[in-house]
């Protein structure tokens, strides 16, 4: 019986606990090496500037990298502490979910210290989300409208101490905490948030408020806080109607920030799930993306671990197998064709929708082309039928070698198809070969005009068909042997996927 075999690259799309060169597939172990290392050397500045700041959309390797960060400095004298926000994010308070997460680091035999910590960080933060304000020159705000500052002396209905009084018992108290977790060696503490990003949005401005006017008041712990800015953005904006700006809310909060690249390297992941495949082709499929502005290493490998099952499954001809193009061998297009249709269905459903709609609307404008190609044709008694004017415009027919410079006209005319599939313009969508002329299609550079073709301003759109234009000397020497109907990709990712 022949040996059955797996998919074996698939890789989790989860953070990256262990992030290794070998495994650092965006390469963002130098960035981290540079904060652990800034850390290090300027652990006496940060006395005064206890809050620092990782931003980075969601899916751009964060916590990934937060893990890095915190076991290098585990392993130079700190005492770390993780806070996965989400995982509390059911509690009242996230603040008080913190302090329970730090008493973990502290003996147990401690228990009037712990005891103490509690009963003073309950009464302090219980309310203060309803009940605090602070002052933005030159606007006046409710009090219960805006979280922060926290200047003025505050009593709640059930406790006569002042705000004032609670701040300093917990700042003393803090302290025997910290003491407690350092102990006789005087470790520096760090404490890692993250996740802040799927919390609700009062829950995010609450805990960011409470590590500037309380947790801040310790005299060896450091935050390191990965922050969305789209989350905290979105948050503020739910809580103050665009009063107050988020970027100064953050610069309010963070002393010291770092920023994770947006534009990231790809090539090493491309490489790891195309190592069957020429380099070229890793190079091409690096551009492919680039093209499309898919760039967040999440939501690359999603779309990379989905591609190896279509594969997979055409390899091994498992059920519905033939609805996969060929994706070996010379037929590149299809692997960019499948790529496309997998990031549509699983982030452009809307998109995705209007080209599945767009062969009934086409078939119309055929007819419409036909009749009026008819009567140009009989007036010099030439036979026209409907058939031929299927075959020069529906884009739904098989396809093959296009994209190659030099080529027939006729592959041209199938090229031309092809994009006209991909970028419809705003009222024909054939209109796009009447600008270009067939004949003079290789002499003009399409690609710096083709924005102007059209009226969509989506980037996928138009990515993707800049992509196809740019890279037609790629296609030089990959014959499209194979026939395959475009349409049919919309089953295939349905069916498969």
């Amino acid at each position: 019986m022949p040996e059955k075999r797996g998919i074996t690259q698939l890789l989790a799309n989860q953070p990256i606990k262990e992030l290794t060169p070998k495994t650092d597939f965006f390469n963002t172990i130098p960035k981290g090496d540079t904060i652990v290392s800034f850390i290090n050397a300027y652990t006496e500045s940060l006395k005064d500037n206890k809050l620092i700041a990782l931003y980075g959309g969601w899916g751009t390797g964060k916590t990934s990298l937060i893990y890095y960060i915190r076991k290098k400095l585990e392993s130079d004298n700190f005492t770390t502490i993780y806070f996965e926000t989400w995982k509390y994010e059911k509690d009242d308070n996230l603040a008080l979910s913190l302090v329970d997460v730090i008493i973990e680091k502290v003996d147990k035999r401690h228990k009037r210290v712990i005891q103490n910590f509690k009963n003073i960080s309950f009464s302090l933060m219980k309310n203060f989300a309803k009940s605090i304000s602070f002052q933005i020159p030159g606007v006046s705000i409710d009090a219960n409208t805006l979280l922060s500052g926290l200047e003025d002396d505050i009593t709640s209905q059930n406790d006569s101490m002042s705000f004032h009084q609670k701040l300093k018992i917990f700042k003393a108290s803090y302290k025997e905490i910290e003491n407690r977790i350092s102990k006789k060696d005087n470790k520096r503490i760090i404490i890692f948030i993250d996740d802040l990003d799927r919390c609700e949005p009062e829950n995010i401005l609450n805990l960011l408020t409470a590590l500037k006017h309380f947790f801040s008041n310790g005299e060896k712990t450091i935050f390191f806080c990965g922050i969305d800015k789209d989350a905290v953005t979105k948050a503020v904006r739910y809580k103050y109607n665009d009063i107050v700006k988020s970027e100064e809310y953050l610069e309010k909060i963070f002393d010291i920030s770092f920023q994770m690249y947006q534009q990231s390297n790809k090539i090493k992941l491309i490489s790891y799930y195309f190592k069957d495949y020429p380099k070229d082709l890793h190079n091409t499929i690096d551009i492919f993306f680039n093209y499309l502005g898919f760039t967040n290493p999440r939501h690359l490998k999603k779309v990379l671990n989905k591609f190896l099952i279509v594969k997979f499954i055409k390899e091994k001809s498992l059920t519905n197998h033939e609805l996969i193009p060929k994706i070996k061998g010379e037929n590149s297009l299809n692997i960019f064709l499948i790529l496309y249709f997998i990031i549509l269905l699983e982030f452009e459903q809307d998109l995705y929708t209007q080209f599945k709609s767009i062969e009934s609307k086409r078939n119309n404008l055929i007819e419409e082309y036909y009749q009026n190609q008819l009567k140009s044709k009989q007036k010099d008694n030439a036979r026209y039928t409907l058939y031929e004017a299927t075959n020069e415009l529906n884009p739904f027919l098989p396809y093959k070698g296009m994209l190659i410079n030099n080529i027939s006209q006729s592959n041209i005319q199938e090229f031309i198809k092809t994009i006209n599939f991909f970028l419809p313009t705003s009222n024909n969508p054939f209109v796009i070969s009447d600008i270009i002329g067939l004949k003079k299609f290789n002499q003009i550079p399409i690609l710096k005009y083709i924005d102007q073709f059209v009226t969509t301003n989506n980037k996928f759109q138009i990515g993707f068909c800049k992509f196809l234009v740019e890279m037609d000397g790629f296609y030089n020497n990959s014959k499209m042997t194979d026939r395959y109907k475009i349409m049919t990709l919309f089953k295939m990712v349905e069916t498969i996927l």
